[in-house]
């Protein structure tokens, strides 16, 4: 039956023909695990395609909803945190591998004649996976895209002559909002991966008109390997490596909750991206007005030494022995780019001023307790706050009468480390809805009075998120965990690895009984 279902495809489709551009063509110096590397690139690519249109079918693109409807996909939607956290980490190994296969390409001499248009190609693959990743953190709506977005369009406003006309198209109003959201949105799910499927058809096109570089070695490029089987299985062994990698990354190091954009929040301390690192780090030696020469010159010269590398080295010897000079300064250009990625993730940025919280008096004549009136909740249920973020606003605002880490040094005052039975529960919606009323409208026993920072505006909504995200951390229970989980990540990871171990058993099976 199988074998008359294929005969009639093949005798309506060119399957032959389609097999043979695809996979038909020759290695020189054969099949190599360094040439899987634009192969993985690409699984990543079509994997962040997946898990993105997954995404939207939950993704509410609104300031108002943004980082709730993320939110809710991770704990709420059953193996929503399994797509989120593959889109996440995959990104992130999407931007390695690109920059490994490009300094790949650059050893092998790869973008020398006649390949010099696959090699502008990929310029300009890299410059849309930069424009990716400026654009995806900022879809969370959530602190640290907010404020990426805020410093890099402020940076963009500071340009001569034409950035106060690029910061208001995008920005689409006078202040960050509704616009510019939306304008990221469109860029990051229709705009840029318009582009890169296009530069992606164009880059493999060319590289299938010229083919594979192959080895620099000489007297090896008249032996022969095969793209399929030989190489197509590397290709896969690769890619299947990286998302073992992945799946493990979102099991083990979930992505973490930033906490809503808060405007208000002084105290929020931002950084970058890791890959915008060494940018950040770099632009600290070009100080006052000497920041837009950094701005546009350091992008601006990267560029330049991409684009000019073929008009360079145009000598036909591709071992990176024999090409010293232009190796050596390469070499030198990706250490120094090492550098300051480096230096930028240790630095430390600037903190803001924390306000010191006042002590407050006992009020003996105050007889309003919690445990005679049911008071609402506020907003801040509903939010999943940050827990590092809500240390920094206990500090400020608790501290003194709570003590270090919920432990106070006045017998008086209620702990928090732990916290009485009454609130304590390990159903998160529980605990935090506990605690929310206390916070939000205050609470007084006949010898202390605490404020209430929600009636009075002390504290914004996503600031008592996080003081209440740091509450239940410190007492053991995470405000992200997951509700609806389909599997439990733990569990779904053993079931993978056992499903792969079967398959390569099978595999390797059957492999020896076609020999």
């Amino acid at each position: 039956m199988f074998t008359k279902w294929n005969q009639w495809f093949r005798d309506r489709l060119p399957l032959s023909s389609i097999k043979k551009a695809l996979f038909e063509e020759g290695i020189p110096g054969g099949a190599k695990y360094s040439y899987a590397l634009g192969s993985a690139a690409l699984f990543l690519l079509v994997l962040l395609v997946l898990t993105g249109i997954w995404q939207m079918f939950v993704y509410v693109p609104t300031v108002d909803h943004a980082y709730t409807s993320l939110s809710y996909l991770r704990i709420d939607v059953p193996f929503g945190w399994l797509v989120h956290g593959l889109h996440y980490w995959g990104a992130a190994a999407f931007a390695v591998v690109v920059g490994v296969h490009i300094i790949r390409v650059f050893i092998w001499g790869a973008y020398k004649k006649p390949r010099e248009l696959v090699w502008f190609s990929g310029i300009f693959l890299l410059l849309l996976t930069v424009l990716f990743m400026f654009t995806g953190p900022i879809l969370p709506w959530d602190k640290k895209g907010y404020w990426a977005c805020k410093v890099g369009f402020d940076m963009i406003g500071s340009l001569p002559w034409i950035g106060s006309l690029l910061q208001s198209i995008f920005w689409g109003s006078e202040s960050m909002g509704q616009a510019i959201l939306s304008r990221m949105f469109a860029f990051h799910v229709v705009i840029l991966p318009a582009l890169i499927g296009v530069f992606v058809v164009l880059h493999v096109l060319l590289f299938r008109r010229y083919g594979s570089a192959g080895t620099w070695k000489k007297e090896k490029q008249n032996s022969e390997g095969r793209f399929w089987p030989d190489q197509i299985f590397k290709d896969t062994i690769v890619s299947l490596a990286i998302f073992v990698l992945l799946v493990s990354l979102t099991v083990f190091v979930p992505p973490p909750f930033s906490g809503a954009a808060d405007p208000l929040d002084t105290i929020y301390i931002p950084k970058p991206e890791w890959t915008f690192s060494f940018f950040y780090q770099l632009l600290k030696y070009f100080p006052g007005p000497w920041e837009p020469l950094g701005i546009a010159g350091i992008p601006l010269l990267i560029l330049l030494f991409f684009a000019s590398l073929p008009f360079i080295d145009r000598s036909e010897e591709r071992h990176p022995l024999k090409r010293p000079f232009i190796v050596f300064f390469g070499s030198l250009f990706c250490a120094f780019i090492a550098a300051m990625t480096i230096l930028g993730l240790l630095s430390k940025p600037k903190e803001a001023a924390i306000p010191v919280s006042q002590n407050f008096i006992a009020s003996p004549s105050h007889e309003k307790s919690l445990t005679k009136k049911v008071l609402p909740n506020g907003e801040a249920i509903h939010i999943v706050g940050n827990e590092e973020n809500g240390e920094r606003l206990y500090e400020a605002y608790c501290m003194n009468c709570h003590g270090p880490q919920g432990k106070p040094v006045i017998p008086i005052i209620p702990s928090l480390n732990p916290i009485s039975p009454a609130f304590y529960s390990q159903t998160v919606s529980t605990f935090v809805k506990n605690i929310d009323m206390i916070i939000q409208h205050g609470g007084a026993s006949k010898e202390i009075e605490m404020p209430a920072f929600g009636d009075t505006e002390v504290l914004t909504q996503q600031q008592i998120a996080d003081i209440e995200a740091y509450i239940l951390q410190i007492n053991g229970v995470d405000r992200g965990q997951i509700q609806h989980p389909g599997v439990s990540p733990h569990r779904f990871f053993y079931y993978f690895i056992g499903v792969l171990g079967c398959l390569v058993v099978l595999n390797f099976i059957f492999i020896r009984r076609k020999r």
